[in-house]
């Protein structure tokens, strides 16, 4: 498999791949497996929403509370 990335996106994944210690390569693959699992858990979010309803705004914060670094980001 091959994919084109443009220039400068290029650039930023050889920099942030040296600061983690990895190839180019693994990096990319790190971060498509990381997409994949977003993908994921966006479907079962919408399953669980078709299922049950939209999530109050009560649950999202207990979420939230849940994972204090999620407020961080």
């Amino acid at each position: 498999m091959s994919a084109t990335i443009r220039r400068g996106r290029k650039a930023e994944i050889r920099e942030q791949a040296r600061k983690l210690g990895l190839s180019d390569s693994a990096y990319v693959d790190e971060a498509i497996a990381a997409k994949l699992q977003l993908d994921a858990l966006a479907e079962f979010v919408d399953e669980l929403e078709e299922q049950h309803g939209p999530f109050s705004e009560d649950e999202i914060q207990a979420a939230l509370a849940a994972w204090p670094s999620a407020q961080d980001q």
